[in-house]
């Protein structure tokens, strides 16, 4: 893609990652029954999806490098493989001593990695299928008990193959540029979707201690009432007893104590923009 093309399609890339970062605090607020709509302003909005930029990065450059470096090792082994065939071609002796050169019928040369994997896939394409499906299907059983980011980038490795196939074979785009433009929107909205799953689990396993003072009472967290998050001009809890949510405005709050969490970026992730 030249840079002509980048710049034209730039706010299209800038519209979808801000729709992504409102996606996952509407999905992580509305968890605990709270409208996060009506506690962000604009720019809070418009700077949501910076707070899980780095999530997003290493996400991005993990499927850049299975669809352009994985490609390209394995065209790269290809070659050479294809090269010392060529340099150590069969070769027989005659009974004269002369040497005659044995050439391998075009049904039995060589046809290279991407070209074996590609008749592979056409030949046992519900096979294939199957195995990506489980595949996936296990790392997200994994990232579910366990509640690991790791597991949910190793399920979307195979997962984003199951969307291309699926988009090919029963959607019938056959378009290459279409595909992968589906193809990276779809696992886009699914791995936020799961990011949110991370973090909603990560509160209840791992809560954090938080003491809020105002002019007319001292809320602490505790074993039932958990802190959410914060935005500019708002502190959340949620009380796990009485099953609703605890706003407090900043402009109420005269202190607040926190105990840090261990991860400090599951913490950022959680503030749609510093105060």
């Amino acid at each position: 893609m030249d840079l002509k093309r980048l710049v034209e399609i730039s706010p299209i890339i800038g519209s979808f990652l801000v729709f992504m970062g409102f996606l996952k605090l509407y999905c992580f607020y509305g968890h605990w029954d709270i409208n996060i709509i009506n506690y962000l302003d604009f720019s809070e909005i418009i700077l949501s999806s910076f707070n899980d930029l780095n999530i997003l990065v290493f996400f991005t450059l993990l499927m850049l490098f299975q669809m352009i470096v994985g490609v390209s090792t394995v065209k790269a082994i290809d070659r050479q493989i294809a090269k010392r065939k060529t340099q150590t071609s069969l070769i027989t002796q005659t009974t004269e001593g002369n040497e005659t050169e044995v050439i391998t019928p075009p049904s039995k040369q060589f046809k290279g990695l991407m070209q074996l994997a590609e008749e592979v896939i056409e030949k046992y394409p519900r096979i294939i299928i199957v195995v990506f499906f489980i595949l996936t299907l296990l790392f997200i059983i994994l990232f579910m008990c366990l509640n690991q980011l790791k597991f949910l980038y190793f399920s979307f490795i195979f997962f984003v193959q199951l969307i291309a196939y699926f988009i090919d074979k029963f959607v019938g785009i056959k378009d290459d540029k279409t595909q992968l433009q589906l193809t990276f929107i779809i696992t886009f909205v699914c791995f936020t979707l799961g990011v949110c799953r991370y973090e909603i689990k990560d509160i209840e396993l791992t809560p954090q201690k938080v003491e809020i003072y105002t002019d007319k009472e001292t809320f602490v967290t505790n074993d039932t009432i958990r802190f959410l998050g914060k935005t500019n001009n708002f502190y959340f809890f949620y009380n796990n007893i009485q099953r609703k949510a605890v706003v407090f405005s900043s402009s109420s709050v005269q202190k607040i104590t926190q105990t840090p969490y261990a991860d400090k970026l599951t913490m950022l992730s959680r503030q749609p923009s510093t105060s």
